[in-house]
Formats: structure tokens, C-alpha cells, sequence
């Protein structure tokens, strides 16, 4: 029985190449869902990773990045964020909020389960 491609995209991050990144971005997501908090901006994240130990720091721009990949992948889903906007630059600017989709929160889980 073969796959159809593209049907585990939701696993890519677990053999990319800043798997150690990818895994502590998703967990910080399945933490917050844990306490009820569905959406979370870069910052937010950038914040979470601070206080885990990772091979290199990691600045927002790094987490941004992160982010972008696990959407691409279908771990996560954007959605424009407008909130705090305090300039027309500012809002013409690009900004999202972040949320788990079910295929990544059930990659996270599975892997969680595996190493448990």
C-alpha cells in the first residue's frame, strides 16, 4: 500500500534540517493549547524558547522563519493579525497570528507518544 505524496507532510519537520527548532516551536504550541491559548504571534514564541535549551538562540526573525516552514508543511495556520497597529505601515505590513492544525497537533501528539 503506498502513500499518496505529500499525505505525512505533517512529519517533515522531524528529519529537516533545524529539526531541534521545529520540535521546541511545536511543542510550545501544544503547551499553549494545553492552557487554552489557540493563537500565538512570533514574539510569543520567540518568548516560549528562551527558556529552552536549543544549540544556538534564537531571535524572532528565526522563529518567523520557523513558522513559515511548519505552515508549509501544514503544522500551523496563519491568520492576519491587526491587533496593536498603531501606524498605516504597520498595518500594510504583514502580520499573523499562529494556530495548530489538526494534522500538526496530531504529528506533535504521535511523536510525544513514540518517545513516551
Amino acid at each position: 500500500m503506498t502513500e499518496a505524496p505529500g499525505r505525512l507532510r505533517a512529519f517533515a519537520y522531524v528529519n529537516a534540517d533545524k529539526a531541534p527548532l521545529y520540535r521546541a516551536v511545536m511543542r510550545v504550541f501544544i503547551e499553549a493549547k494545553g492552557r487554552f491559548t489557540l493563537h500565538l504571534r512570533p514574539a510569543d514564541v520567540a518568548a516560549a524558547l528562551a527558556a529552552v535549551e536549543l544549540s544556538e538562540p534564537v531571535d524572532v526573525a528565526g522563529v518567523e522563519a520557523a513558522l513559515a516552514s511548519l505552515r508549509e508543511w501544514g503544522n500551523l495556520e496563519a491568520h492576519p493579525d491587526t491587533a496593536d497597529v498603531a501606524t498605516v505601515e504597520e498595518f500594510y505590513r504583514p502580520r499573523y497570528l499562529f494556530q495548530l492544525t489538526p494534522e500538526g497537533e496530531a504529528a506533535e501528539r504521535a511523536l510525544a507518544a513514540y518517545e513516551a
